[in-house]
């Protein structure tokens, strides 16, 4: 990719203010939410080329992984949606992972510091 975004639409579901303000200079065209159900329904009624999803959005129980098990669920829902998980969380992010491989979606897990340099963009 040529690391602008230009054109590519992304959903974020995170609860880090300083990572969003952060990336929302980088892409334009991106919606943000850290509530599980709100994430689903943007999902279900928008197209988005990309997902960037947290795991742990301080809204226990409602994890990110509730938004990767519907999506597992729901194939048919946005089938090339590319998928970075950016959580830290070592235990989680592996899981949520092999669900959404499992089910055939693309996924891939970045911790976050490398997100900043610009390696999580897939071509």
């Amino acid at each position: 990719g040529s690391g602008s975004g230009a054109g590519v639409k992304i959903l974020r579901v995170d609860d880090e203010y300083p990572r969003i303000m952060g990336f929302r200079t980088q892409y334009k065209q991106i919606d943000v939410t850290n509530d599980v159900d709100e994430a689903i329904r943007l999902l279900s009624l928008y197209h988005y080329d990309r997902l960037f999803l947290d795991h742990d959005l301080n809204t226990e129980p409602r994890v990110g992984r509730d938004v990767a098990t519907w999506l597992a669920a729901n194939p048919h829902v946005l089938p090339d949606l590319s998928i970075v998980v950016h959580s830290v969380n070592v235990v989680s992010a592996p899981k949520i992972i092999r669900e959404l491989v499992a089910s055939g979606r693309e996924a891939v897990w970045l911790s976050f510091p490398r997100l900043i340099l610009g390696e999580a963009v897939p071509a």
